[in-house]
């Protein structure tokens, strides 16, 4: 009896005082805890106990703190580098066999405190006490705390602007690609020295003016003495447009020149090319073409045109339009144009003050053309054109009683050739022929036209040029001047601001009615120094030659020119 009373004052002692802390084994401690079928050290009665129990994986309050290892199973790979010991095993509870990590199999082990090695590192995070009712291992190395870079960087890792780049400092969130825009590399610009042009409304225009100094050797191109030099100044200006619009298109240009002899006066002309080119889009496969013409010059010095003793050159101006339909179907394209052109001569001024009107060689030109091309791929298309032509001069009979109205006709085929990046232009062979009346001999025969541009390398163009033309003359039986020039230029970049150009020129003059032929070439190099992109440096040496096969009318000039450019 007294055995029993004693240990019901135990009993009841217990019970009065502070309630222990539940222990694993508890069979009844984790049964209104979170979890799916209770406590698995514990399991209720009414199930059959489990032979082997996972102490590490279940029974525990859930934490969403950072840990080592926490989403690794019981048999997976530990991230912290740690071998774990099978559960109820002697090496799980050896002492230190873990790491120094707490285990969460023997937590009694980890509420102990760390001595030697086990002690905490300056500045980490205070280890939690499962007895105070934390979880063992529910604490992490702050990001912050982890040992900074002892070598410097390298310097492309301390671009900060980079996706995925560290923080600067432990606060700043880490740069991602979603919050940094990507940094896009500009292209290198292969024409850094071109005119970018100024902006006017939905026009883009390109203005330039040019003045050379310079000296020509025979600036009248005699072939007979006398032969005299002289200095000689060049006055270029340039314009160009075109429009920015979405439909439709309107683009023009104007060159010209003014060239001024200190001894020489009477040689001093002017010398003008405007050409204005409309687009109407009617339809996706239909356009409507306008053009506008403009040229102002005087005959060439050396020509047999000029007359002698004049006091300047008789300047002549020709003004012209031209429009078209063109329809396309399919990849045919059809065009028919019509256009007519006005040329103007001023009179003649002689030395002595007397003048003579050059009436006669004013003439009106209407022109009819039709063209047919194909698009067998989009490099290449053929294509070919027939045109016809009416000339009718002002006087019925000229200064020598002769009947001049003549017309003609021109036959040519040949193809568009656009090769990105390395050939673009059209060539094209043909025949023509002007016909007058009698007793004005025709004049016609092959003729070559075309432009083609070949981009060698991305620092050399070449350029080949060639034409064909029938000129009126105002000489004795002479019915025109049939002319076929053929060139080539080539332009290479030493430094993108450093540009040489080689140019070679040849013509070949036949005047119909009359045994005379010329052959004029031309050969020049010229440098061209941008210091900025409005502002450049021109050299120029141009040499010429002409061989006749009439005596006297060989010549041979040399010219120098230097000047500046300026564009916007």
């Amino acid at each position: 009896m007294a055995a029993l009373a004693l240990a019901l004052a135990l009993a009841s002692g217990e019970a009065c005082g502070q309630a222990a802390a539940p222990q694993p084994n508890d069979a009844d401690s984790t049964l209104l805890a979170p979890t799916l079928d209770g406590n698995p050290q514990g399991p209720p009665r009414f199930r059959t106990p489990p032979k082997k129990t996972d102490l590490t994986r279940f029974g525990q309050i859930p934490s969403f703190r950072y840990s080592p290892a926490s989403g690794a199973g019981s048999t997976g790979f530990d991230s912290a580098n740690q071998r774990k010991p099978k559960p109820g095993t002697k090496a799980a509870n050896k002492p230190g066999a873990s790491s120094k990590l707490p285990s969460l199999a023997n937590p009694e082990k980890s509420a102990e405190k760390p001595t030697g090695a086990d002690q905490p590192i300056a500045g980490d995070a205070v280890r939690p006490n499962p007895a105070a009712g934390a979880l063992a291992g529910d604490w992490a190395h702050s990001p912050r705390l982890l040992q900074p870079a002892i070598a410097p960087l390298l310097l492309e890792l301390r671009n900060q602007a980079r996706p995925g780049a560290p923080p600067p400092g432990p606060d700043i969130a880490t740069v991602t690609v979603a919050t940094l825009p990507p940094l896009w590399r500009p292209l290198a610009d292969l024409k850094p020295y071109d005119p970018l042009g100024v902006q006017i409304g939905a026009f883009n225009i390109r203005p330039a003016i040019e003045y050379s100094r310079g000296y020509d050797t025979n600036p009248a191109r005699n072939g007979l003495p006398p032969i005299s030099g002289s200095w000689l100044n060049v006055y270029a200006p340039e314009f160009q447009a075109n429009s920015n619009w979405g439909r439709h298109e309107l683009t023009g240009y104007l060159r010209g020149s003014y060239m001024t002899f200190d001894t020489a006066h009477q040689l001093d002309r002017p010398n003008a090319d405007g050409k204005i080119n409309g687009r109407i889009d009617v339809t996706s496969l239909s356009r409507i073409d306008l053009e506008g013409r403009f040229i102002l010059g005087t005959d060439a010095p050396g020509s047999p045109n000029i007359q002698a003793g004049l006091a300047h050159l008789p300047i002549f101006t020709t003004l012209g339009g031209s429009a078209g339909f063109d329809q396309r179907f399919n990849r045919l394209d059809i065009s028919l144009k019509g256009g007519v052109d006005r040329t103007v001569f001023q009179k003649s001024v002689f030395v002595d003050g007397e003048t003579e009107s050059n009436d006669d060689r004013n003439f009106n030109q209407y022109t009819t053309t039709l063209r047919a091309s194909y698009e067998l791929s989009p490099s290449l298309r053929p294509f070919a054109e027939v045109s016809a032509n009416k000339r009718l001069h002002d006087l019925t009979l000229d200064r020598s009683n002769l009947e001049r109205d003549s017309t003609g006709y021109t036959a040519k085929a040949g193809a568009a050739i656009d090769l990105t990046r390395t050939l673009t232009g059209e060539v094209a062979l043909g025949y023509l022929n002007q016909m007058y009346l009698a007793p004005l001999a025709n004049l016609g025969g092959y003729l070559v036209e075309g432009s083609v541009i070949w981009q060698a390398t991305a620092l050399t163009t070449a350029k080949l040029f060639a034409s064909t033309t029938v000129a009126e003359s105002p000489l004795f039986m002479v019915s025109g001047v049939l002319t076929r020039q053929l060139g080539v230029e080539i332009n290479h970049a030493f430094r993108r601001w450093f540009i040489g150009t080689a140019r070679f020129v040849v013509a070949h003059d036949i005047y119909g009615g009359d045994i005379r032929r010329d052959d004029r070439y031309a050969v020049s190099a010229a440098l061209t120094y941008f210091f900025t992109r409005e502002f450049a440096l021109k050299g120029e040496y141009r040499y010429e030659w002409e061989i006749a096969n009439t005596p006297g009318n060989n010549y041979v000039a040399s010219v120098w020119l230097l000047g500046l450019r300026l564009q916007r």
